[in-house]
């Protein structure tokens, strides 16, 4: 009984004069979460970045009324610019031309959606990623080289770039999810270099695209497009080089017509098959005379 009787008045006293102050052996400040790990700075009149201890990522433009021309450096303070980030650009409706680093490696979402007057985009092949909705909208958007290296490209990256006529998807290209060309009105063909890239089921405006599909024979596009009800045109394998036909004779031991057969004339046999194996043209004669 005389213990319920302490708790209740040690109750009452909380409740009159407030919880009691605990102490700590640790300091305060370790209670509190660590601050982050970039800074926000500027890039001249262009745009704002991320600074990391490694690499800066692009945050936005600093006047998206008024960028007509825009060149990413490859580097800023030391660091490589490897990220454009999500809406980095978006909305800036003057912006004409982009010129990219080969640091880059990632387009985010929307980065430039709403360009309007963005004619032409090359990729550099570092580029291994580019976000949903990327180019969204970028309505003056007639020709893109996309990078040898992107892996997926995600929903919409191009929907409503109604100038588009012809694109071209690099091999390693494993994934294409659904929209990624819808609205493209003036499409007329896209080539598939892979034969097994897995397509979204609305990645074109289907049925009734004009667009032509060129892939493999009995690769995913062409069931794709067969499904889908798109024109279909196998391609062909790549031509292979012809051989040349005037290779010096394995029987002629005087290839250069020095009149001696020695170990100039087997240097220059050498010397030609590696211009050979390096996709040189020339004959053995042309190439002597060099």
């Amino acid at each position: 009984m005389k213990a319920k009787k302490l708790i209740s008045a040690a109750m009452a006293l909380v409740l009159v004069c407030g919880a009691p102050v605990v102490s700590y052996d640790k300091p305060f400040i370790q209670m509190q979460t660590s601050a982050a790990d970039y800074t926000i700075e500027k890039y001249g009149d262009l745009f704002n970045y991320y600074k990391y201890s490694d690499h800066i990522k692009i945050r936005g433009a600093v006047d998206k009324t008024n960028l007509e021309t825009l060149e990413i450096p490859s580097e800023i303070d030391g660091l490589p610019v490897t990220i454009i980030g999500n809406s980095a650009f978006s909305g800036c409706t003057l912006l004409e031309s982009v010129t990219m680093p080969n640091s880059i490696t990632s387009i985010e979402s929307s980065a430039f959606s709403g360009c309007t007057l963005l004619k032409s985009v090359t990729m550099p092949d570092s580029i291994t990623s580019i976000g949903d909705l990327a180019f969204y909208n970028c309505m003056s958007l007639c020709s893109v080289k996309i990078s040898n290296n992107v892996k997926t490209m995600e929903y919409g990256v191009f929907e409503g770039c109604i100038s588009l006529t012809s694109v071209t998807i690099p091999e390693s290209v494993a994934i294409m999810e659904n929209s990624v060309f819808w609205g493209c009105k003036k499409l007329e063909s896209v080539k598939f270099l892979a034969r097994n890239t897995i397509l979204g089921s609305s990645v074109f405006n289907t049925p009734g695209s004009n667009v032509v599909i060129y892939g493999y024979e009995g690769s995913t596009i062409q069931e794709y497009a067969e499904e889908n009800k798109l024109n279909f045109e196998i391609l062909g394998d790549e031509p292979q080089a012809e051989e040349p036909t005037s290779a010096p004779s394995a029987g002629k031991a005087d290839v250069n017509g020095d009149g001696k057969a020695d170990a100039s004339d087997a240097s220059d046999i050498l010397r030609y098959y590696a211009h050979l194996s390096t996709g040189g043209k020339l004959s053995f004669e042309e190439f002597i005379k060099k």
